[in-house]
């Protein structure tokens, strides 16, 4: 009788400290991804977002059709803070409170695995992946989010099928198709969540999967095979096992160079969860692996893996380390610890890095222009699908409707409420061949690694 109870007391104190460490690094993760959030402008695929979400809905769908390859739940998600030309805050916000309520959940879901799921929480805390994106103005957060929410709910599935956990899994894979394409991978690995089981459970949950699915194709997936065929991303270097390694490797750290240690260090984990046959191993496997592999073999032959794409199942990567480090600390205490603080060591210098500012390119040559020109100048940009920057700078953060003239080869904003004073701030990409408009040099000039500015006139007396 004393034994149980010496036995129960030690498991309500150790159920106590893992509550307490669990609700401490929630904390630290909100605070990570609060500080410093609105600090810098919106870089451009932020910009393209808000520049977007300004559009009605109509021409949001059909702008997004044929410009972006991603489909448009986000972009309605920041609709109203684009339209307001919020602060970059307030755009970031969405994606600030996903990533937090992402955080929650995962420690809430990991608080049934004790000691494992204590260290797979301070991971993902501290994680430079959910910070980076956890503070962009973009997708990555939202379906982040929905990534956690579909671990969630399988591993609840796997322990208890109702159908209250199948309709709830059709919502969370329609928001993730809805966010990004990378979903139609998570949706692929939920397929696989039943196995060859053909009882009822497992056809609700096939058939809520694949409502979700005919949902999409209805009313997106025409938009989706138009943006395949013209949106080929050729930015996007084929898939390679170098790149693969390295790709997988940032969903922990920024480093390349501790790839193979970060790989190996998850793979432990991985076949620490088969070995045991722990709840989470066919969870991870159907949520994480299986859709990180589906997208880096369509990566061999399309131009698709990026760190970003596989954002649904980054989370997937904290839980392999919280296995790894259980199994060391299962060996005993000073070893345990030896592999945290190497987990740590991989993953803090990132984490740190993130947490610094990082302005965008454009920064330095907007605030250069910004000081100099008068109502009236023109700013121009080319390549001419940089035109977010210019619109979302010195359109849409000023008041007055935005005023545009024709600049051959290039997007142009007339400043203020003045009639063109003939003077253009030229802005061209050091990255891409510049073709100047033939207009008269006027100087002054500004060059960075980035952006070259030239002030050009119609006429010589414009200037």
């Amino acid at each position: 009788m004393t034994q149980t109870a010496t036995t129960t007391h030690g498991a309500s104190t150790r159920s106590r400290v893992h509550l307490a460490c669990l609700v401490a690094f929630v904390g630290f993760g909100t605070v990570l991804r609060l500080l410093g959030s609105g600090h810098d402008p919106l870089n451009f695929d932020e910009t393209f977002t808000a520049m977007a979400g300004r559009r009605h809905l109509a021409s949001m769908l059909r702008y997004l059709r044929y410009n972006d390859s991603h489909p448009p739940l986000d972009y309605l998600l920041r609709a109203p803070f684009a339209r307001a030309a919020a602060s970059p805050f307030l755009m970031r916000l969405p994606s600030i409170v996903a990533s937090v309520i992402a955080l929650v959940v995962f420690a809430c879901w990991m608080r049934r695995y004790g000691r494992l799921g204590v260290v797979a929480t301070a991971a993902f805390a501290m994680s430079s992946f959910q910070i980076t994106y956890g503070r962009d103005a973009r997708m990555y957060a939202p379906i982040a989010l929905v990534g956690v929410l579909a671990g969630w709910v399988t591993d609840g599935w796997l322990r208890r099928p109702a159908l209250k956990t199948s309709v709830a899994v059709a919502g969370v894979a329609l928001a993730a198709l809805y966010l990004q394409a990378g979903g139609l991978a998570l949706l692929l690995g939920l397929l696989v969540v039943p196995g060859f089981r053909r009882d009822r459970q497992a056809w609700q949950w096939r058939g809520a999967l694949a409502v979700s699915l005919t949902l999409w194709g209805a009313t997106w997936g025409p938009s989706f095979v138009t943006q395949v065929s013209r949106n080929k991303n050729h930015w996007i270097p084929f898939a390679t096992p170098y790149r693969m390694l390295t790709t997988v490797n940032e969903l922990v750290d920024d480093y390349p160079v501790v790839a193979v240690l970060v790989v190996a260090l998850v793979l432990i984990g991985l076949l620490t969860l088969v070995w045991r046959q722990h709840p989470l191993s066919r969870v991870v496997v159907c949520t994480c692996v299986i859709p990180v592999a589906a997208v880096c073999a369509v990566g061999v032959r399309t131009h698709v893996l990026l760190p970003r794409t596989l954002a649904p199942s980054a989370w997937g990567a904290m839980v392999l380390i919280g296995a790894a480090v259980d199994l060391a600390l299962d060996r005993g205490w000073l070893f345990g610890a030896a592999v945290a603080t190497l987990a740590a060591v991989v993953m803090v210098p990132s984490t740190l890095h993130e947490m610094r500012s990082h302005p965008p390119g454009q920064q330095a040559a907007f605030a250069w222009i910004e000081a100099r020109a008068r109502d009236g100048d023109v700013v121009a940009i080319h390549p001419s699908w940089m035109a977010p920057l210019v619109d979302w700078q010195f359109g849409a953060r000023r008041p007055g409707p935005d005023r545009h003239v024709a600049v051959p080869g290039t997007d142009a904003i007339v400043l203020g409420r003045q009639p063109w004073s003939g003077r253009v701030w030229f802005v061209g990409s050091t990255y891409w061949p510049r073709a100047v408009p033939p207009l008269v040099f006027c100087g002054p000039q500004l060059h960075t690694p980035e952006y070259d500015v030239q002030l050009l006139s119609r006429t010589t007396a414009a200037c």
